[in-house]
C-alpha cells in the first residue's frame, strides 16, 4: 500500500505512513503516476481555485480537492 492512497471509487484519500510527514497533493498524483505535463489543470481546494500552485498543496483532514484536468491534446478527461 502506498502512503498516499484510495479505499475505493469515492474520492476519499487517505494518509497512512510510519512517522509524521507533511504530504501535499503533488506526492499523491506522483504516487499514482499521474503524468501533470500532459495536462491543463485547474484545480479546486474547499471550493476555491489556486491556481498553477496545487502540486504544493498539503493535504489537511476534511479538506476539499476537485481537479478538473483538461488534455493539452484532445479536451477533458
Amino acid at each position: 500500500m502506498r502512503p498516499i492512497h484510495t479505499h475505493d471509487t469515492g474520492g476519499l484519500i487517505h494518509v497512512a505512513y510510519e512517522r509524521p510527514h507533511q504530504f501535499r497533493l503533488g506526492h499523491f498524483l506522483w504516487y499514482w503516476n499521474f503524468d501533470i505535463l500532459k495536462y491543463d489543470a485547474t484545480v479546486y481546494i474547499n471550493g476555491f481555485d489556486v491556481g498553477e500552485k496545487y502540486l504544493d498543496t498539503a493535504l489537511q483532514d476534511g479538506m476539499s480537492i476537485r481537479m478538473d484536468f483538461r488534455s493539452k491534446d484532445s479536451g477533458v478527461i
